[in-house]
């Protein structure tokens, strides 16, 4: 019986020993996991600013798109106005070169009614 009881003490320390083995993993564990839900906090945050940080510049970038797209816009329509001018101008030019041009007839015609009238004359 006296060996029998030393049996159960001892199967009850042994189980204890088990027990508070378990338990000392299982606090490991806890520990370990708090300590990876804090780094994962951390690295959560620094993502979280960091996806903040690509968001405004995103915006910005997008900003000074829109102005591009709208200065390209301004430049094009300048542009058409100014292609617009430079044919109108081309056209005074032709209209004025024409114009010369009768001008000249005019005067050679006139040269030759003064020179016949000269000869005419004398």
């Amino acid at each position: 019986m006296d060996q029998r009881y030393r049996m159960l003490a001892d199967d009850k320390a042994r189980a204890e020993h088990e027990h508070r083995n378990r338990l000392n993993h299982s606090a490991d564990e806890i520990a370990e996991a708090r300590k990876q839900l804090e780094d994962l906090k951390f690295m959560l945050a620094d993502k979280s600013r960091a996806n903040v940080e690509l968001t405004e510049e995103a915006a910005r970038a997008k900003r000074l798109l829109d102005e591009k797209y709208f200065e390209a816009g301004r430049l094009r329509d300048e542009s058409v106005a100014k292609g617009d001018l430079c044919a109108d101008l081309r056209a005074q030019v032709g209209q004025v070169e024409r114009d010369i041009e009768s001008v000249k007839v005019q005067r050679a015609e006139m040269f030759r009614e003064i020179t016949a009238l000269k000869d005419g004359n004398d």
